[in-house]
């Protein structure tokens, strides 16, 4: 049985996530350790991928992010014990709702709105071009959110590719730099 606050990846965990079509890790200490998830601390976690959404919620040291997507991946190596990144994807069947889903991801993770709307706009206006970016980071559930965008146009899917990093509760500036 998964655990409230953080679902195992182990073959009774992922059932259950299949079963119900719920994920939950809790990221509030910034770490998601393979052995919370019933791991091997040499082990990777299996992707998660259902033909419906599932509903993902990752509880942050200041608030939750709530997500429904059809695959989840984790990023680690054997020497970690934990996981340095899950990545979901959100859709959009039309243009605006792509832009909303943008808008409200600067508003619940903390990007940059001026940023998000500068993009929003030079896809405007400029519909039928592919874009791909990804914003800046945001912090604000405590764990760092990113959006990386693949903008196709109207008539195409496009896609938020999201990143989070549990470890990363504030922008870390790169050493040296």
């Amino acid at each position: 049985m998964n655990d409230p606050k953080s679902s195992r990846m182990d073959e009774a965990g992922r059932k259950e996530i299949y079963k119900t079509c719920q994920v939950t890790f809790d990221l509030t200490r910034n770490e998601l350790l393979k052995e919370d998830l019933g791991i091997a601390a040499t082990g990777y976690p299996p992707n998660l991928s259902t033909d419906g959404p599932m509903t993902l919620t990752l509880h942050g040291s200041h608030g939750t992010l709530t997500a429904h997507s059809d695959h989840i991946r984790f990023f680690t190596v054997p020497e970690e014990a934990g996981v340095s990144e899950i990545s979901y994807f959100l859709t959009a069947d039309t243009p605006e709702e792509f832009f909303t889903i943008i808008r409200d991801g600067a508003e619940a993770y903390g990007f940059d709105k001026t940023s998000a709307e500068r993009e929003i706009k030079y896809m405007k206006n400029d519909p039928d071009r592919g874009f791909k970016v990804a914003l800046q980071p945001g912090y604000k559930l405590g764990f760092e959110v990113i959006y990386d965008l693949r903008y196709r146009g109207p008539g195409h899917v496009n896609t938020v590719i999201v990143l989070v990093t549990p470890t990363a509760s504030e922008f870390q500036p790169l050493p040296g730099l």
